[in-house]
């Protein structure tokens, strides 16, 4: 029905997946289970939203979060929530190099659209960084009496969100622990960046992954010299 196809574009796949199962979600107990976590977020959309127009930002924003959540998808990954102008999603330890090939293929298909773009269009300005951890998280339904959500809680999307957020400092755009590189399967070209503190004031080694990105530096200064275009094309 409309309404029920209605329901499932606000809900998590998971949920959905409970109910056509026959069961009440809200009766699915939390669990602890092993997960990779990936975040995902623009570069510089803060600077991006203050300086467009509403429809520009509005046209990124569902640029970046159509791409990103129908490639995740398709690798087999559950998109659990939208932030703001990031994604947050998860996949089973099986699928860790399914999670690592999403985000090659995101920043494939967001130099293509960039590529592709008028000269003047804000679609020049879609960047992203992502940010991988592995390891035990708690999976179920946390809220309040107003508002219930299924997700993931513990420190592996802690630690995603903050290498998520490295990548502004270090200029790599996909960024993962090193017990990530250890559970895939497949070989990939990877790079150690060096050792931050992630959090609980212990140095984590990070490390950048290469296969299809290659040295893509300079994502916030191409990002303002795009700006500085799609803002003057009025002008």
């Amino acid at each position: 029905s409309e309404a029920q196809t209605i329901i499932e574009r606000y809900t998590q796949p998971a949920v959905s997946r409970i109910m056509t199962e026959g069961r009440n979600p809200l009766d699915v107990p939390l669990r602890t289970v092993p997960r990779l976590v990936l975040f995902t977020d623009m570069v510089a959309f803060s600077t991006i939203s203050d300086r467009l127009p509403i429809e520009d930002v509005a046209e990124l924003v569902g640029t970046y979060l159509e791409t990103c959540s129908v490639t995740i998808a398709r690798h087999g990954g559950e998109v659990t929530k939208f932030l703001g102008d990031g994604v947050m999603a998860y996949f089973d330890l099986e699928h860790v190099d399914a999670a690592l090939q999403s985000c090659v293929d995101i920043h494939a298909e967001l130099a293509s659209i960039r590529a592709s773009a008028p000269a003047t269009s804000a679609l020049h300005l879609l960047y992203s960084g992502f940010g991988l951890s592995l390891g035990p998280v708690i999976e179920g339904n946390m809220g309040s009496s107003i508002k219930m959500d299924y997700t993931i809680i513990g420190e592996p999307v802690n630690t995603a969100a903050k290498l998520e957020a490295l990548t502004r400092t270090v200029d790599r755009p996909v960024l993962m622990t090193s017990d990530v590189i250890e559970a895939a399967q497949q070989r990939w070209d990877i790079d150690e960046v060096g050792e931050f503190d992630l959090g609980r004031n212990r140095l984590m080694t990070v490390h950048a992954l290469r296969n299809g990105i290659g040295d893509d530096s300079g994502m916030r200064a191409a990002v303002d010299r795009g700006l500085d275009a799609v803002v003057g094309r009025s002008s």
